[in-house]
């Protein structure tokens, strides 16, 4: 997706146009929720991270000097706050790589999920697991590795956005990229099929663990590519298993909140842009 007139609409923007600033919301919001999601893997952290991140992309348009495109200047101000936020609960209770290997040689069950509902919760088994092996690794090393390795991010443009060189960046893209993929070769059946691993057998034990709830799934059933799942069972590289994770529709509520917001005048961010 593009935004058209780019330059145009950003100044329009600034001048106080409401409809070029939700264009501006809606032409980022994904890429923001997408990056928000997978970095702090709980959604509504990610809902409420995005919304923070958006308020602050349109409140300090008017810094905006035009030196990169819109959309990697928006990913600057979401790693930054990103790296710096709160730790969610999930990343409070994260494993270190040990302990996920420890986590992922145990409650394996020996027999098949066989259930209505066998390809969404096998589908989420994949997309929370492969999305919580992130919060294993720094949040340094997380951000370089969904630039570069998920949103395809070059070096140049990855120094840029975490205020480094490009030689630091790709150091920490090639050290993320290393971990998570020996992590996956050693452990991951979809990856190598040597591994015992498989996101079916593991089901039962998500669902008595309370980590599954088929009333309130965290990840499969907010997807818009539906042609991912047919792609699942043809992964051959860990880089392909993040690549078509799907695109997460961003929740609606966050563009309307804000404009809730626009329309309020108790959160003046027209007059910060003027």
């Amino acid at each position: 997706m593009k935004l058209e007139n780019e330059k145009l609409t950003i100044e329009s923007a600034i001048n106080g146009d409401k409809k070029s600033l939700e264009k501006i919301i809606r032409f980022l919001q994904s890429d923001v929720y997408n990056l928000s999601v997978r970095f702090l893997w709980n959604p509504q952290d990610a809902q409420d991270a995005t919304q923070e991140i958006l308020i602050k992309i349109i409140t300090h348009l008017s810094t905006f000097k035009g030196n990169s495109c819109l959309k990697t200047w928006s990913y600057k101000i979401a790693t930054n706050y990103l790296i710096n936020v709160k730790k969610s609960l999930a990343e409070k209770h994260s494993f270190s790589l040990d302990e996920f290997s420890t986590y992922i040689k145990t409650g394996l069950d020996q027999t098949d999920y066989n259930k209505p509902d066998r390809d969404i919760l096998a589908l989420e088994v994949k997309l929370s697991c492969s999305t919580g092996l992130l919060l294993c690794l720094t949040r340094e090393q997380r951000v370089a590795y969904l630039l570069g390795e998920v949103f395809e991010v070059d070096s140049r443009e990855g120094a840029f956005i975490t205020d480094s060189t490009a030689e630091n960046f790709r150091k920490r893209l090639s050290l993320a990229r290393e971990k998570i993929r020996s992590f996956m070769q050693g452990h991951c059946g979809l990856i190598n099929t040597d591994n015992p691993c498989r996101c079916n057998k593991r089901i039962n034990s998500g669902l008595e663990s309370g980590r599954i709830n088929p009333k309130q799934l965290n990840f499969a059933d907010k997807f818009s590519e539906q042609e991912v799942v047919s792609q699942v069972e043809e992964l051959i590289s860990v880089a392909t298993l993040y690549k078509t994770q799907p695109i997460y529709d961003t929740p609606e509520k966050i563009v309307n909140e804000i404009k809730q917001l626009l329309e309020s005048g108790k959160f003046p961010i027209l007059a910060e842009l003027n």
